[in-house]
């Protein structure tokens, strides 16, 4: 019987110093910095979704008729200045209800400095079976029309198994 115990003070121990486990464990961080065109400027929004199955967690689709998840979206408004960027943001949704929220997606609305943005594109989609490199994304805007395309002319939407890192974004105007 004491070796029980032990075990478990050991488990319980061993949990409250990961950093996943801890309740004090600091929230992840989204990064996004690059070079920007000073032609450019922009703002970006993350989407959350709940993930707790509680009935004020979700809502009534008038459209499908189901329960759905809550979705919340924050602004997020990064540095600019000298040609470059730098947008830090904790990756923790703290509004009530407290739903388990989790970030599904991250989109970029761009326009030219002092202009509102008018249109914002998804730009990483949260999808915990991808498995893609965290290379550097650069992209081609429009300062009239906020519309972005990445190297090969398609929307620059990728796939991440976690929006929690930190990701280069050179983003330049098309002329």
């Amino acid at each position: 019987m004491l070796h029980r115990i032990l075990a478990c003070l050991a488990l319980v121990a061993a949990a409250g110093s990961h950093p996943l486990l801890a309740a004090d464990a600091p929230a992840p961080v989204l990064h996004l910095h690059g070079s920007i065109d000073p032609a450019l400027s922009y703002s970006a929004w993350v989407e959350y979704i709940a993930t707790d199955r509680r009935s004020e967690c979700s809502f009534d689709d008038a459209i499908t008729g189901m329960r759905a998840p809550l979705r919340r979206q924050i602004a997020l408004e990064p540095k600019i200045g000298a040609g470059r960027h730098d947008l830090r943001s904790p990756l923790e949704m703290t509004e009530a209800p407290a739903c388990a929220w989790r970030p599904v997606a991250l989109s970029l609305c761009v326009a030219a400095p002092g202009a509102e943005t008018s249109r914002c594109e998804p730009l990483l989609l949260y999808r915990p079976d991808e498995h893609t490199a965290e290379a550097p994304l650069a992209i081609t805007c429009s300062a009239a029309s906020g519309q972005c395309e990445d190297q090969s002319g398609h929307p620059p939407q990728r796939l991440v198994a976690d929006l929690r890192q930190d990701l280069v974004l050179d983003i330049t105007a098309s002329r």
